[in-house]
């Protein structure tokens, strides 16, 4: 019995094996591959050289307009070897359509300087991205819109609004998905302070009495110790807080008996109507000084500060005042009496008896029997003295209850209305151009605006009584803005 055999065959004589169709190809590719290494091929050194790593120079870019101008033509001009064909395709386009080699000025966007040779666009238009996002008017966003609609390509859109390549792209692709071409908001210069700062900041402003913005940045500080922000930062963020710097309202003095007061006083009047307030006469004095203060603005140029005409003239206690006691109603003001020297309690009946109880007797007279009329007065110590209490109570029993005395809160000007119209007459006092050189010419002024006031403006007055009333009990027997 015969043993098993290799089944491998013995390798012949004389006969090559088949290297099989991928060693062929093997082979050319090497072959190939050497070929082109040899030194007899230098058309690839030839393209190197026509193609610089540098933007064209001036007299590079002149040599090419002479021969265009010379009539060589642009295939010559590329066979020398000197340029590359895109450079003499466009500067010889350019001689041809307009006769100026110059570089056209850089785009209006941010982008770096281009170093890819001398590309079709990399001379005057730069291929490096921009940073940010470029800039169209509203007639470029309009010419780039109906190009784009009209299927021109980016280019040929870049060249007709003369701007660059990428600056028409990233509008078409704004536009793709977006679906507008307007600008979108940015996010502009970032914070310098945290969230937890600007916290900080508003907490300092509302707890801390008498805080400038000075000592709130001071507080403040970075890692080394040094304030974050500026002053004007510190508003800025206390702003967006709705926190104003304001100045302090100038009112009197409420302590805790006076709050309770004035607003017992205001609950027990709350239901009074206008016509109730209608029937009482409001009395009160004022000083006016014979050259008041105050700021005084004027327009002038830098260093005309001390001139006579920019200059405000000030004495010492605005060179003395005047005072004046006055009344008025709901249908006109009453008469005014200057006060001589100082008043006191015998000086202030001498007016009630030749001033105020006239003006009401007449005020009573026109009403029927069944109606009352108040005096009002606040609790100065010359209204409180015995003698005018005494004098008052003996009316009102001459009168059969005709006269009622009003009880009035004190340290509570604004909810006496003739405060207000004190403040009219002063202001109406300010804008005279001729001034008062004497306190005879002062109060002269002084009846001369009293007797001007306009009716509507007393009307005013008295409807306020309703909106004052509220006011006081809103804020618990505080101050209010009347």
């Amino acid at each position: 019995m015969l043993k098993n055999q290799s089944t491998t065959s013995p390798p012949l004589v004389g006969i090559h094996p088949n290297p099989g169709p991928r060693a062929v190809g093997k082979g050319k590719r090497k072959a190939k591959k050497q070929d082109s290494d040899s030194p007899s091929d230098d058309r690839q050194l030839k393209k190197l050289k026509r193609e610089p790593s540098q933007q064209l120079t001036e007299n590079r870019r002149l040599e090419i307009k002479r021969k265009v101008l010379s009539g060589q033509s642009a295939e010559s001009i590329i066979r020398e070897g000197k340029f590359s064909k895109k450079s003499v395709a466009r500067w010889s386009k350019r001689t041809k359509e307009t006769g100026d080699i110059k570089r056209l000025p850089a785009p209006n966007i941010s982008h770096e300087e281009s170093s890819e040779g001398d590309s079709d666009y990399a001379t005057e238009k730069n291929d490096a991205p921009h940073k940010g996002v470029p800039h169209l008017t509203e007639f470029e966003k309009g010419q780039l819109f109906a190009l784009y609609t009209n299927l021109f390509s980016v280019r040929d859109i870049a060249d007709h609004i003369n701007r660059h390549h990428s600056t028409v792209a990233y509008w078409i692709k704004r536009f793709e998905s977006d679906g507008t071409l307007e600008t979108k908001n940015r996010s502009g210069r970032p914070r310098c302070t945290l969230p937890q700062d600007d916290k900080y900041m508003r907490i300092l402003a509302l707890r801390t009495e008498k805080v400038t913005a000075n000592k709130i940045m001071i507080q403040i500080k970075d890692d080394q110790g040094n304030p974050k922000c500026s002053e004007n930062t510190i508003r800025n963020r206390l702003h967006e807080f709705g926190l104003f710097g304001r100045r302090r309202r100038k009112k009197p003095l409420l302590k805790k008996q006076h709050k309770a007061a004035r607003l017992m006083w205001a609950k027990a009047h709350r239901d009074w109507t206008v016509s109730d307030w209608s029937k009482v006469l409001w009395t009160d004095e004022s000083a006016f000084q014979l050259f008041p203060g105050g700021e005084q603005y004027v327009w002038r140029k830098k260093g005309e500060e001390f001139k006579e005409e920019n200059l405000a003239p000030t004495v010492k206690h605005g060179g003395g005042s005047v005072m004046i006691w006055g009344c008025f109603h709901h249908t006109g003001v009453g008469v005014l009496k200057r006060v001589e020297g100082t008043i006191d309690a015998q000086a202030y009946k001498q007016i009630l008896i030749h001033r105020a109880m006239p003006e009401l007797k007449a005020l009573i007279d026109k009403e029927p029997s069944h109606v009352a009329w108040l005096f009002q007065h606040d609790n100065a110590r010359v209204h409180t003295a015995g003698v005018v209490t005494q004098y008052l109570e003996s009316k009102e029993a001459a009168w059969e209850g005709r006269l009622q005395v009003m009880d009035w809160p004190s340290q509570s000007p604004d909810l006496n209305p003739i405060e207000n119209l004190w403040g009219y007459i002063k202001k109406k006092l300010r804008k005279r151009t001729n001034k008062p050189s004497s306190f005879n010419q002062l109060f002269d002024f002084i009846l001369e605006e009293w007797n001007a006031v306009p009716s509507q403006i007393l009307v005013n007055l008295i409807e306020s009584m309703p909106r004052r009333i509220e006011a006081v009990i809103k804020n618990k027997g505080g101050s209010t803005k009347f």
